[in-house]
């Protein structure tokens, strides 16, 4: 599948054309995300009106704490280069708020793309010990429509689902997915959005305003 130009030309500042180089190096890219980072500065200075519990829909504006760790994983069955993250809701021993996994990849055309996959319900793992032997058959995944499509940068990377992502959820929510993620250097952001065919907001994360994202600094190395 080629990539979607658009996504693409957002980082064309960053990285040379398909044609002049050679696959990115994803083993790299891997290495690059891992590690502790937390939104703090980010909540310290939102105003006061955002810091209330998040909420589904077009809510009003929200924006709450999060420490993210991503952190490399051997899961031959998955990927080889693959990441684990787990956020936790307000402090690095806070209550887990999201578990996924990330699995980088070149697709046909030789372009990095990345899979992503939740965990079925009531199956979300306590510790990272069993995570090491899943399948992709473990995971709640969406396929090649909803790869994202990487740009890989000197210091980072830009990803984004293409609109294509159509999907139904867990919940039996048809929806059409949208997620944005970048990192550059010490910085990574994310925003994502679930979108009803009718244009109605399912969710936005965060949900501080259309597109603006959680932004991390990086406290911890892997």
């Amino acid at each position: 599948m080629k990539p979607h130009v658009g996504l693409l030309a957002l980082a064309l500042g960053a990285c040379a054309t398909p044609e002049n180089s050679p696959p990115a190096g994803l083993d790299d890219l891997v290495d690059k995300i891992a590690g502790g980072y937390s939104n703090a500065a980010q909540y310290a200075a939102a105003p006061n009106a955002w810091k209330i519990e998040p909420a589904i829909g077009d809510a009003p504006p929200w924006l709450d704490q999060q420490f993210a760790v991503f952190e490399k994983l051997e899961a031959p069955a998955i990927g080889n280069d693959v990441i684990y993250l787990q956020w936790r809701k307000g402090a690095a021993d806070g209550p887990i708020s999201r578990q996924r996994i990330w699995s980088f990849y070149h697709d046909e055309d030789g372009q990095p793309r990345m899979d992503f996959f939740s965990f079925p319900r009531g199956s979300e793992p306590e510790d990272t010990k069993a995570l090491t032997s899943l399948t992709r058959q473990d995971l709640v995944g969406y396929g090649e429509k909803c790869a994202l499509e990487v740009a890989v940068s000197g210091d980072g990377f830009f990803a984004g689902i293409p609109p294509t992502c159509q999907i139904t959820s867990q919940s039996g929510r048809d929806m059409r997915l949208t997620a944005e993620i970048n990192l550059s250097g010490d910085t990574l952001t994310y925003h994502e959005a679930g979108v009803r065919p009718n244009g109605d907001i399912v969710f936005r994360v965060p949900g501080s305003a259309p597109r603006a994202p959680y932004r991390f600094e990086r406290v911890s190395a892997d």
